[in-house]
């Protein structure tokens, strides 16, 4: 009876170190594949960034080019404020371009 105790025991230890064991194994695959979805996602996410800084581009572009049309010139005029550009002061720092005066 005793010997059928200590199996039983024994078996049981067994059963437990390899379930742990499989369950460290997986849940390092686990990580492993989140890491790798992770840096896919920051791939994906700087290709975005790209992407959208590129497209912004081209259409400020195409805007310009239109806005050089005859007809086309009324709709895509740049707004006086858009016009105004920041001018680099000699030190380097920032400044907006004067502004007009009132007329009132």
């Amino acid at each position: 009876m005793e010997t059928a105790l200590i199996f039983s025991q024994t078996l049981f230890y067994l059963v437990i170190s390899v379930a742990i064991i499989v369950l460290g194994v997986l849940c390092s695959i686990v990580v492993l594949n989140l890491v790798k979805i992770t840096r896919e996602l920051e791939r994906i996410s700087r290709n975005v960034q790209n992407t959208s800084a590129t497209i912004t581009k081209q259409i400020e572009d195409a805007m310009e080019k239109l806005s050089g049309l005859p007809f086309l010139s009324y709709f895509f005029k740049k707004r006086e404020a858009d016009r105004r550009q920041p001018q680099k002061t000699s030190s380097g720092r920032m400044t907006k371009s004067p502004q007009k005066p009132n007329e009132s």
